[in-house]
């Protein structure tokens, strides 16, 4: 079991995921492995939580979020939203074209890798497309918490194959497991 102090600094506070759900605030992301989800401390720390779906996806769409407000949460929300708005294709043209235009702005186009946004895209979308009755992204994230870890795409690629040139400027398919 994980306190939620010793992820955060508030020592002696324990939270348990599975029966209290995910905490939706601003501020600092952790990381958990899958299988550290059980009775773990989960904080979604989203730097746009503040922000409805619409003012969201416009503020990103319009530059006007910092590098330092975009979370790993702040990403699979905005696949969400797409996916739900979106066609497949669309959704993940504007998730592409959008993180694209964010990593240049953000003075770190490098970071930008096409396989990497591409599978992440599609992962939310076939999880958001099989998750009836759910309506906003903190009841979908709560019922899928394993999309709050970054690691989440080693289970269907080697570091060797993502981190790869090809990967980087297009699609490349993986190499442990199919997506679906």
């Amino acid at each position: 079991m994980i306190l939620h102090g010793q992820l955060c600094g508030n020592v002696g506070r324990r939270r348990d995921y599975f029966r209290e759900g995910p905490v939706l605030r601003n501020g600092a992301f952790f990381y958990l492995r899958e299988s550290s989800l059980e009775g773990a401390a989960m904080d979604v720390n989203l730097g746009c939580g503040q922000l409805s779906d619409d003012e969201f996806v416009t503020a990103f769409e319009q530059g006007a979020i910092s590098r330092a407000a975009f979370h790993h949460a702040d990403h699979v929300r905005l696949a969400w939203i797409y996916a739900g708005r979106c066609d497949a294709q669309k959704a993940e043209e504007r998730l592409m074209a959008g993180i694209r235009r964010f990593a240049a702005k953000a003075g770190v186009p490098e970071k930008f890798q096409y396989t990497t946004t591409l599978a992440w895209s599609r992962l939310v979308a076939a999880s958001r497309e099989n998750s009836n009755a759910v309506n906003t992204f903190g009841e979908w994230i709560a019922r899928h918490p394993e999309f709050l870890d970054r690691r989440l795409l080693d289970k269907y690629y080697s570091e060797h194959t993502l981190q790869s040139e090809p990967a980087r400027s297009t699609w490349v398919a993986p190499d442990l497991a199919p997506l679906s």
